[in-house]
C-alpha cells in the first residue's frame, strides 16, 4: 500500500490515500472486499455505504478480470482509494483491452442473459451501488474506472449502450477505409496485437484519432470480419521532418486472422491510396522480432534503407515469444515521385553500402568526394530527446571545426538524460559530412543506414548504445539489404 500520493485523475481535489495491487484471480476478490470495507470504516462511511462501495468495486474488478484481460489469471490491476471534499472515490486501473462505455446499452430487467442486454448489467449494478461512475482513458497507461461515493446521495448519470458480442470462427473479411467513429475499435485491435507496448500513443486516445482523421492528418484502413468487427488496421500518418512523405504505420492483424495475406492486403490498400495523393514517397518501420511485416513491406515496394537497432523499448507481440531486448526496426522507403539528383558526400568505407541503398530505393543521387577537413566555423546542431523511446537524436545541420566537441557534449547530455540510445544524424549534402562521420565513429557510433529525402536532405544515421547492447543475431531479417546492414554494424564497416 502507499500513502498520500498525488491524484492521477487530472484533478487536485482528490488525494490517493491507499492502493492495492491484485492478480486477475477471482479467488482474490474477498481480499479486495476487505480492503474497501476497511478503508470505508476508516474514512467514516456508514457500514451500508461501505458495503455497497465494496460491491461496486468487486463488480468493476470482475469486469477487468473477465473482459479487459479475457479471463487471463496471470495479469494484475490496481485499486486506489481517494479522499475528496465531499466523499471518497475508488479507482480500478488496468492495462487490459481498450473499452468504449458509450457503446453499452441500458440494462433492462427481463432481458435475455445471452443477448446484448447482459453487457450493461455490470455497469447497472455499479451505478445502483454508488453515486457516480466514470471512465478515464490514460493512453498507453491503460484506463481507469472511478466509483464515487458522496456524503450526500447524488443521481447517477445515464447508463450507456451495450457492446455487440464477438462471433468466432473463420469469416469473410473486407478491407475498407476506416471511419472516425471506429477509433475505439482500432485501438482495441492494436491492443490485441501489442497491448500497451505500442509506441504511438495517440492510437490509444480515440478522440485524438477521430480529430486527426476528420482533419485529414491520418488516413486509416481496416479489415472488417463479418459479424465480428475490426480485426486489422493500417494507417498513413505524417512524418516529422518529411513534409512530402507519409508513414505507413500501425499495421496490426489479430492473431487468429493472420492468414491469407491479410497484412499484405491492408498495406497494399493504403499504399495504393497514397499513390493518389500529392506525395513524394512513403516510409515505414518494420519490426524484427518476426519477418512478417518486413516481407509485407517488400511485397508492396517499400525498400530497406536502415536497420534501426534497438529503436524502441521492447514490444509485446501477441502470438510470439516475449522479447527481452529493445525492438529493432527496418526503416523502409517507397519512391512515389522522382527528384532531381542530389550530390552526397560519403567516406570511402561507406560508399558501397550507400550505393546499394540508393540503388534499391531508386532515389536519384551523385556520390562525390567530400572535404577531409571541416571549415573553421562552428557546427550547427539540433538535439531532440524522446522520453518514450529513451533516445537522444543529434542532427548535424552544418559541420564545423568543433564537431568532435559538440558530439561529446551531446553524448554527456544523453547520459544525463538516461537515454539508452544516442544518435548522430549527418546531412550528406554537407561537403564536410565525412568529418562528422569520422567524429561519430571515433566515439563508437556505428553506421546503421540512411534516412533519405528529409526536409534537411539525405541523412546518414549513426547509433551508439549507452545501455544494454542489442543481440544482432536474434534479429529476424527478410531482405538482403537489411542483412548486409547487420553484417556491417557487427563488423564496424572497416572489416
Amino acid at each position: 500500500m502507499s500513502s498520500d500520493a498525488p491524484a492521477t485523475d487530472g484533478t487536485s481535489l482528490t488525494t490517493d490515500t491507499a492502493s492495492l495491487v491484485l492478480r486477475t484471480d477471482p479467488a482474490l476478490l474477498p481480499v479486495l472486499h476487505g480492503f474497501i470495507t476497511g478503508m470505508a470504516a476508516a474514512s467514516g462511511l456508514p457500514e451500508r455505504a461501505g458495503a455497497m462501495l465494496a460491491l461496486a468495486t468487486e463488480e468493476a474488478a470482475a469486469n477487468v478480470i473477465e473482459h479487459a484481460y479475457g479471463g487471463d489469471r496471470t495479469r494484475d490491476y490496481t485499486v486506489l482509494w481517494r479522499t475528496a471534499p465531499d466523499g471518497v472515490e475508488v479507482a480500478v486501473r488496468d492495462k487490459g483491452i481498450p473499452f468504449d462505455t458509450e457503446r453499452l446499452l441500458p440494462f433492462q430487467l427481463g432481458g435475455s442473459a445471452d443477448d446484448t442486454n447482459a453487457a450493461g448489467l455490470g455497469l447497472h449494478l455499479m451505478r445502483s451501488a454508488v453515486d457516480g461512475v466514470r471512465m478515464l482513458n490514460l493512453g498507453r497507461k491503460g484506463k481507469e474506472l472511478v466509483l464515487v461515493k458522496r456524503h450526500a446521495v447524488a443521481r447517477p448519470p445515464a447508463t450507456p449502450r451495450a457492446e455487440e458480442p464477438a462471433a468466432v470462427g473463420p469469416v469473410p473479411v473486407t478491407i475498407r477505409p476506416m471511419r472516425p467513429d471506429e477509433a475505439v475499435e482500432a485501438a482495441r485491435c492494436i491492443w490485441r496485437c501489442f497491448e500497451y507496448s505500442y509506441p504511438y500513443e495517440d492510437i490509444f486516445h480515440p478522440d485524438r484519432v477521430r480529430a486527426m482523421i476528420e482533419a485529414g492528418h491520418l488516413v486509416s484502413a481496416v479489415a472488417e470480419a463479418e459479424g465480428i468487427g475490426i480485426v486489422g488496421h493500417v494507417g498513413l500518418k505524417p512524418v516529422a521532418g518529411m513534409p512530402r512523405h507519409k508513414e505507413v504505420s500501425m499495421l496490426a492483424v489479430e492473431p487468429r486472422f493472420r492468414r491469407d495475406g491479410m497484412a499484405q492486403r491492408l498495406t497494399r490498400f493504403i499504399v495504393d491510396h497514397a499513390a493518389t495523393l500529392d506525395l513524394d514517397g512513403l516510409v515505414a518501420e518494420a519490426v524484427t522480432t518476426h519477418p512478417g511485416s518486413q516481407a509485407v513491406a517488400a511485397q508492396v515496394g517499400l525498400k530497406a534503407c536502415a536497420l534501426l537497432i534497438g529503436e524502441v523499448p521492447p514490444l509485446t507481440f501477441t502470438g510470439f515469444d516475449d522479447v527481452r531486448q529493445r525492438e529493432s526496426l527496418v526503416l523502409c522507403h517507397h519512391l512515389l515521385r522522382q527528384r532531381d539528383a542530389v550530390a552526397v558526400h560519403v567516406p570511402a568505407h561507406l560508399e558501397a553500402v550507400t550505393a546499394t541503398i540508393y540503388a534499391e530505393t531508386g532515389l536519384a543521387v551523385r556520390v562525390v568526394a567530400g572535404a577531409a577537413t571541416p571549415p573553421e566555423a562552428p557546427s550547427v546542431v539540433d538535439m531532440d530527446f524522446s522520453r518514450v523511446a529513451a533516445r537522444l537524436h543529434l542532427l548535424v545541420l552544418s559541420v564545423g571545426g568543433d564537431i568532435g566537441q559538440r558530439l561529446n557534449i551531446a553524448q554527456r547530455e544523453a547520459i544525463a538524460l538516461r537515454a539508452d540510445v544516442f544518435d548522430v544524424l549527418v546531412r550528406l549534402e554537407d561537403e564536410a559530412a565525412p568529418a562528422a562521420i569520422a567524429a561519430a565513429e571515433e566515439m563508437g557510433a556505428r553506421f546503421i543506414g540512411l534516412r533519405p529525402a528529409t526536409a534537411h536532405g539525405d541523412l546518414a544515421l549513426f547509433r551508439l548504445f549507452l545501455g544494454r547492447a542489442v543481440d544482432l543475431a536474434a534479429l529476424k531479417l527478410f531482405t538482403r539489404t537489411a542483412r548486409r546492414l547487420r553484417e556491417g554494424i557487427a563488423g564496424g564497416w572497416r572489416a
